[in-house]
């Protein structure tokens, strides 16, 4: 499989300087919505 013109594997996320970092705030907003729908869920049933 070709790769694109100007793909680097080594590429910085354009945000928070590490993809390990990146990944991180992904992974936290994901639980805060959880757990924001979560608490919807149990105020208005």
């Amino acid at each position: 499989m070709k790769r694109p013109p100007g793909y680097n594997p080594d590429d910085f996320p354009p945000i928070l300087g590490t993809w390990n970092r990146f990944y991180l705030v992904v992974l936290l907003l994901h639980a805060l919505l959880i757990a924001l729908f979560h608490l919807i869920t149990q105020a208005y049933s």
